[in-house]
Order: structure tokens, then C-alpha cells, then sequence
């Protein structure tokens, strides 16, 4: 009797059916109930680490002096990191303290005072390094992108800064083509210095002391 060869379809089929056969077959449901629902795992997110206390705060600033060069660059990194929560220690350390103290909350300052914070974001972090740094026309650019985001606090920060009075003027400018709606939002959060900051500044310009 003549054996037909094993095709290459036949041992695929072969090998299939033995798979089939090994495979466990799945617990059958009475009455036809549907299978149990596996509960979901829920994540927790990360627990939010707690708010410094004004002591551990005052504790780091006065670190800033110490005599150990390591604990000082230590201290500098912490009090950067703690950002807004450090400004009003760091301001009274820098009046009053020893010479690293000044020195070096001095740097931080530098980099608070123009609105540049471990949470600021990048993009708002690269206009204000523009505008610090650049050149006549690059900080013309920051400036109208900055108005542009909204980000009229920043520019009032910058602007206390400026010494060129083309470019207070500018900024002041662009400022009072907004401030109709912004002051009015300070006033009614309960932040009317802020509102008489923006009038101020927009009084700097033409419109400005033709409208406030």
C-alpha cells in the first residue's frame, strides 16, 4: 500500500490539534452565569510629601553660612527647590546675614525675583532667560509672547527690573491692552496691590494715561 507523504500543511494541521489537545479547557458556568469579574487594582498615587515648616526652612537658610563648603552647596540646592516658601526667610537672611549668607541667597534671589521657580515651566523658564540675556530685538520677542500667554504678573516682575525706558514703555503697552480684565479679577480675589501694580504699569503708556 502506498503511503501518501507528509505535507507541510499536514504538519502544521497535526501540530494544532495537539495543541488543542493540551490546552486546559476553561471551567464550565452553571445556568450559563456569566464568569466572575476580576475587581480592578486600583493605583494610589504618590503621597504628596509635606509642606516644610517655617523652622526646617529657617534651619537650611541658616546653612547657607555654614563653615562647611559641602553643607553650604547642600543648603543653596535645598533652599533653591523650596522656592515661593523660602522668599520672606531668604529676604531677612540676605539683609541680615554673614557674607555666604548674602552671597549666596542673594543668587537664589536673583532667579526668584524675575519669576524663575523650581515649578516654572520650561517655556516661560526660556523666555525669561531671552529677555534677561539677549539682545535688543530677542527680549522685544520674549516680552510679546510673554503678553501673549497671559503671563501679565512675570512681566511685571520684569518690568520693576528694567532700566530702559523704551522697554518699560513697551511692556506697559502691552499690559494695558489687557488690563480692563485682569485688574478687575485681582480686585474681586482680594488682590487689589496686584491690581494697582497692573495700573500703574499700564499708566506707563500712552493708552494707559488716557484710560486708568
Amino acid at each position: 500500500m502506498r503511503i501518501a507523504p507528509v505535507t507541510k500543511q499536514h504538519a502544521l494541521a497535526s501540530l494544532a490539534l495537539g495543541l488543542l489537545w493540551q490546552t486546559p479547557a476553561a471551567p464550565a458556568q452553571e445556568d450559563g452565569a456569566p464568569a466572575p469579574e476580576v475587581p480592578e487594582q486600583k493605583v494610589e498615587p504618590p503621597a504628596t510629601p509635606p509642606a516644610p515648616s517655617q523652622e526646617e526652612i529657617a534651619r537650611l537658610i541658616d546653612a547657607l553660612g555654614s563653615e562647611d563648603f559641602r553643607e553650604r552647596e547642600a543648603a543653596t540646592r535645598a533652599v533653591w527647590k523650596l522656592g515661593r516658601a523660602a522668599e520672606p526667610l531668604l529676604r531677612e537672611a540676605v539683609k541680615s546675614g554673614n557674607a555666604e549668607q548674602r552671597y549666596r541667597g542673594g543668587k537664589i534671589l536673583d532667579e526668584f525675583e524675575p519669576g524663575l521657580y523650581p515649578d516654572t515651566p520650561e517655556e516661560l523658564r526660556r523666555l525669561v532667560n531671552s529677555y534677561r540675556k539677549g539682545g535688543v530685538e530677542a527680549r522685544r520677542m520674549a516680552v510679546q509672547e510673554m503678553a501673549q500667554l497671559g503671563e501679565t504678573e512675570l512681566l511685571i516682575k520684569l518690568v520693576k527690573r528694567e532700566r530702559d525706558p523704551g522697554m518699560r514703555t513697551m511692556v506697559a503697552n502691552l499690559i494695558a491692552r489687557n488690563v480692563a480684565d485682569t485688574a478687575p479679577r485681582h480686585i474681586v480675589s482680594g488682590e487689589a496691590d496686584k491690581a494697582e501694580a497692573l495700573l500703574r504699569l499700564a499708566a506707563l503708556s500712552p493708552r494707559g494715561m488716557r484710560d486708568y
